[in-house]
This record gives C-alpha cells, structure tokens and sequence, in this order.
C-alpha cells in the first residue's frame, strides 16, 4: 500500500470512512436511543378528566463496557469482522403492529468490510490500524458531527502509539 498523506497522517495507519455513511450513523443513532425512561404527570379537573398532561423522558445511549450508559447520543466504533462504524443506540426497533426491525446502517472503513474486500486485504488493513484484537470505542455524536461537517468526502481515523498504548485520532479529509 502506497503511503497517501491526510493532513498529518499518511496511509496505512488510517481507516477513511464515507462521509455519507457516517451521516447515516448519526442520524440514525440520535433517533434511537438504546432506551427511555419516562414519567407522565397527570392533572385532573374536579370530574376526574385530564386537564393537563407532562411527560419527561431521558433517553440514553450505549458509552462502552462498565461504564453508565450516556445521555448523549454516540455511535461505536467497531473492530471485528473488519471495521465499522455503528449506532450506539438501538440496533432493534419493535414495529407498530408487532415484530422486530433489526437494521441499522453500518459505515465500514474502505478495505476493511468483509463483505466487499478480501479477507487477507482487510484483515491485514486491520492489523496495521486497529490490531488484530476485536473491540469497540464509544464516540460522542456531537463530537464527531462537529469534525464530519469539515469533511470533504471522508471521517479519517488514524491510529497511533501514545505513552505505550494504541490510540486514535479523529480528523476530517
């Protein structure tokens, strides 16, 4: 792989997401929260009818292993069968009527989803960027809207070695 700069980083040791794909992502996540809590106050006239109603509801989000769920939106970044990006909210969705909906969009970072690349291609973009471990990082949705609004074409997330441990950085094309 030819080494490609991005600002200051340079392939391989970054994954490019499609701008467009994250969006969905987000989108997606900030309408589903992984669930709801919710209290209704009813005040009642003198004949028993509902004069006013006031619902609070707290949605919360998925923010990583044993550590309290967020009440910000996030979505996942996800190191598996290749590398993706995902909603930190619901992944079902019960539907009027009955049943279940169990898709939700995915954004794979280009040469690393199982179902397009080669495994030995993807697998070793994988190696070199995320490690051979699977595992998952919890991203703050208004964080990375923030970064995903500079961006041309691509969320680049680069991947680095800091005081001993792998960390990354995220930053737009």
């Amino acid at each position: 792989m030819s080494k490609e700069t991005h600002g200051k980083y340079t392939e391989p040791d970054i994954l490019k997401f499609k701008k467009d794909e994250v969006q969905k992502v987000i989108d997606y996540s900030k309408l589903h929260p992984k669930f709801i809590i919710g209290s209704t106050e009813r005040v009642l006239g003198k004949d028993g009818e509902v004069v006013s109603e006031d619902t609070e509801q707290q949605s919360y989000w998925y923010k990583g292993y044993e550590q309290a769920d967020s009440d910000k939106p996030t979505i996942r970044i996800v190191g598996d069968d290749g590398v993706y990006l995902m909603t930190g909210g619901a992944t079902k969705i019960a539907l009027e009527g009955g049943g279940v909906k169990s898709e939700h969009p995915l954004a794979y970072a280009e040469g690393c989803n199982p179902k397009v690349d080669e495994f030995d291609d993807w697998w070793a973009l994988k190696g070199a960027t995320w490690g051979g471990d699977d595992g998952v990082e919890c991203l703050i949705v208004d964080e990375i809207q923030h970064i995903l609004d500079k961006c041309k074409t691509h969320l680049i997330v680069a991947f680095k070695e800091e005081d001993g441990k792998d960390v990354f950085d995220i930053t737009h094309d």
